[in-house]
């Protein structure tokens, strides 16, 4: 961005209201901010289930914490997720249905509460938070 007549001598970032007063300029001392966040190398908890029971099961207690959370139906069978708490069922309101081999990842604002499961008699779904 820049004026006419003038030396392109920084770059900077847009801000809203006069030009010549609100830029900041972009240098080695004045870097682009950056969010720090968990990144790559962040730990994860393994949640997997090795046989589900056929009932609603907890898969996660509540974590406040959680930054990332999967969830994988290893299954030949569907399975159901509950984010809210409550019972799991399969194609059921409140309940996420995964069909074998789907994948479900939450890393933006994943809920922070209790979350069920609900598979047929020992299925295998993979899950880990972070």
């Amino acid at each position: 961005m820049s004026r006419p007549n003038a030396e392109a001598k920084n770059f900077y970032i847009p801000c809203t209201g006069d030009i010549d007063t609100e830029m900041v300029p972009v240098s080695v001392a004045n870097p682009l901010p950056v969010a720090a966040g968990t990144g790559a190398g962040g730990a994860y908890t393994d949640r997997s289930v090795a046989n589900a029971t056929g009932a609603t099961q907890q898969l996660m207690a509540a974590n406040a914490n959680r930054k990332v959370l999967g969830i994988q139906n290893n299954a030949a069978n569907p399975i159901a997720v509950n984010f809210l708490g409550g019972a799991a069922a399969l194609n059921t309101a409140g309940s996420v249905t995964l069909s074998p081999g789907q994948l479900l990842l939450l890393d933006n604002y994943p809920p922070v509460g209790v979350v069920n499961l609900i598979g047929t008699l020992n299925d295998d779904v993979t899950a880990w938070e972070g």
